[in-house]
């Protein structure tokens, strides 16, 4: 299966932790500005006289809907997607996340992107809206269409919400540059509001003299493994099939087997620099101060810290 993209955060400028990611945006590129919708990643793909199902990470069967998402693509007739068996189709399946969003919104698929397996490249938007009004398809709620002009006047479309009464963030496509194999920064960057931000301000300890390295360490890792990012990642188990729809406390066992992997792995896809930089301290490894801190989140997220 075609996974989708790992669209990246934001990093205008670059400190001592990360690099700058903005280097494929310039002044006068076409760029497209969307909404960041908060529900579960699913795709879609016509094999064989039917329209196969996908979650984030797996197919979906009729034990496992991705709350519903199977359900609604079979009630869609195949036979209107015959004539593009190489594309698949992404979207949002607007389900209960971090945001709740209004009754009429929900269980609804936006979508937002096409990727063509023979020709292996991503489509620009002009021809995904196309599809989506060919094949009566719901196209995510666009908020600019037009030149880069700079970061704060993307930044004047967040807090514009199409679903409901929040808004997670933004997506910027650059479709000047969509598919060029030279350009080494993404042409996908997210921008997300506080509210919704994985990582958080810490301060930093002024010295190392004044501060132990475990005390550094942790305080490092506290930047990255945020409440926001665990639940992100529980919601992508249940997602996957692995975690149940709600959970009691003899669950937390199966919560300790996957959910700290699956937080440590995002971490080191998402903040690689600042991982390097909690294991350089020499304190604990990164991946175990990640397990525990993890685990007391999930436990007051799941069953309030009892």
């Amino acid at each position: 299966m075609k996974h989708f993209v790992d669209i990246e955060h934001i990093k205008e400028s670059a400190t001592a932790l990360s690099k700058c990611n903005t280097g494929a945006f310039w002044p006068g590129d076409i760029i497209q500005i969307t909404e960041k919708v908060d529900g579960s990643n699913a795709s879609i793909q016509y094999v064989d006289g039917e329209l196969k199902v996908f979650s984030r990470r797996q197919e979906l069967t009729p034990d496992n809907t991705l709350d519903g998402f199977f359900d609604y693509v079979k009630s869609l007739d195949p036979a209107k997607f015959s004539d593009t068996p190489n594309l698949v189709i992404f979207g949002e399946w607007l389900r209960k996340n971090k945001i709740i969003y209004e009754a009429d919104n929900m269980h609804k698929w936006y979508v937002y992107d096409i990727f063509d397996l023979t020709t292996e490249q991503w489509m620009p938007q002009d021809f995904v809206k196309d599809f989506c009004k060919k094949h009566d398809l719901i196209y995510v709620h666009v908020l600019y269409e037009g030149p880069f002009i700079s970061w704060d006047h993307c930044k004047t479309f967040m807090h514009s919400p199409m679903y409901g009464d929040r808004q997670e963030g933004i997506v910027i496509k650059n479709q000047t540059k969509l598919n060029e194999p030279i350009i080494r920064d993404p042409v996908y960057l997210k921008i997300v509001n506080d509210d919704f931000k994985e990582t958080q301000k810490q301060k930093a300890p002024k010295s190392a003299e004044q501060i132990a390295a475990g005390n550094e360490a942790m305080a490092l890792a506290l930047t990255i493994i945020t409440e926001r990012r665990v639940e992100k990642m529980i919601y992508a188990l249940r997602d996957d099939g692995i975690f149940p729809e709600t959970f009691e406390a003899k669950d937390m066992k199966l919560v300790a087997q996957h959910l700290p992997r699956r937080v440590y792995e995002d971490c080191l896809k998402e903040e690689p620099e600042t991982v390097a930089a909690v294991d350089a301290l020499g304190a604990q490894p990164f991946g175990k101060i990640c397990g525990s801190i993890v685990m007391k989140i999930a436990r007051n997220l799941i069953i309030g810290g009892k």
